[in-house]
């Protein structure tokens, strides 16, 4: 995988280009993060890892204007809770 783009659309998560752009080094970091200490051994422990990183990211974006866990806007499994 040569960019961030590229891996999120391996991993089947959808994003859009200016998130990748303004929070793409963030996004890195928190994968490469939860690799280290989750050690997947395939497809599904990354993408899981990758996935992780991104609604966490997503969720820190929102406004917070009380103190309860909010979903973020980036997959389904957020979406449902």
């Amino acid at each position: 995988m040569e960019s961030l783009s590229e891996l999120m659309a391996y991993f089947e998560i959808g994003c859009d280009s200016s998130f990748l752009a303004d929070y793409g080094e963030g996004l890195k970091k928190r994968f490469w993060g939860n690799v280290l200490i989750a050690k997947p051994t395939d497809w599904f422990g990354y993408r899981k890892a990758l996935k992780s990183a991104y609604c966490l990211i997503q969720r820190n974006r929102q406004k917070s204007r009380d103190s309860s866990r909010r979903a973020c806007t980036g997959c389904t499994s957020c979406e449902r809770r």
